[in-house]
């Protein structure tokens, strides 16, 4: 079992991705691209969350154009720097900085996306299932 720090996305816009990413399940099969909701992950979680976490500046802009990258689908965000101060909080950093997809290699193109709300979170993993634990609201340039 493996936890992620997570910024989760609004509702509306992890419903919009997660119908994308079915559409692209139905056209390739492969299952990464159901195995975690939408969300940019910051790194692995360690014992304690740290009590003060620097959101990035919102809103937060995603490239359309699907990337892959360290064996990683994702939506990259136009800024990568803009996590480093969130992460650096955390003591955790990950290969990608983007919305993550799934694990597999296909082409995928959208309109760029202005994020301007995000939640922090811990994602707990298994080999089969995920859940989100407590969130926590980010505001711009604000420490929660």
């Amino acid at each position: 079992m493996q936890d992620y720090y997570i910024l989760r996305l609004p509702k509306d816009l992890r419903i919009t991705l997660e119908k994308e990413r079915n559409r692209l399940y139905a056209m390739c099969g492969d299952r990464s691209l159901l195995s975690r909701e939408p969300c940019i992950i910051l790194g692995p979680a360690s014992e304690q969350v740290a009590h003060i976490i620097p959101s990035p500046p919102l809103p937060v802009i995603v490239e359309g154009r699907a990337r892959y990258a360290n064996g990683i689908l994702h939506l990259p965000l136009a800024d990568s720097t803009v996590l480093d101060r969130t992460r650096e909080s955390l003591r955790t950093s990950w290969p990608i900085h983007g919305i993550f997809l799934g694990t597999v290699d296909i082409e995928y193109e959208r309109a760029n996306l202005a994020v301007g709300s995000l939640s922090f979170a811990v994602m707990e993993t298994t080999a089969t299932s995920w859940r989100i634990g407590r969130e926590r609201r980010l505001h711009s340039d604000r420490y929660r």
